[in-house]
């Protein structure tokens, strides 16, 4: 087995100045394009709205059921596009961030959105991760301060 030492590098001056879009879907399905799309032309406008939130669409003659999901509170998602693809697996990357977003909607391939769905276990994460590691406030004052009523 290989190892690999390549390193990942992200350009911060990138960050500060990608403006935010609002239209932006996670397909279950690789593309052959990087790059702009006439989503508003071409997607959105066969997008059909469901009472319960959910969506629904055609795409390439297959039935795609969404839901447009929120970015945590105090986090963006950003759009990574690379200069140059590495020649081998040992090159260093480096990605700009060409847009932001605080929203999106992700599409499965024929199954309704659940909370089974593994990018609504990503996004969960988030916040059970600052609740497992944010801080704790004890009160230091109480005289009640034991083992088990510190929690």
């Amino acid at each position: 087995m290989r190892s690999n030492n390549s390193t990942i590098k992200l350009s911060s001056s990138s960050m500060k100045s990608a403006s935010e879009v609002s239209n932006v879907h996670f397909l279950p399905c690789k593309i052959q394009h990087n790059g702009e799309a006439k989503v508003d032309e071409y997607f959105q406008c066969s997008i059909k709205g469901e009472p319960d939130g959910k969506q629904q669409v055609s795409f390439r003659g297959r039935i795609l059921q969404g839901e447009t999901m929120n970015v945590p509170e105090g986090y963006y998602g950003y759009v990574l596009t690379e200069d140059r693809k590495p020649v081998t697996d040992e090159e260093d990357r480096s990605f700009k961030v060409s847009n932001k977003f605080s929203k999106f909607t992700y599409w499965n391939l024929e199954d309704t959105p659940s909370l089974n769905d593994k990018i609504k276990k990503a996004m969960q994460w988030v916040n059970i991760s600052s609740a497992i590691h944010g801080r704790v406030e004890v009160d230091t004052d109480s005289e009640n301060n034991t083992p088990d009523t510190i929690r």
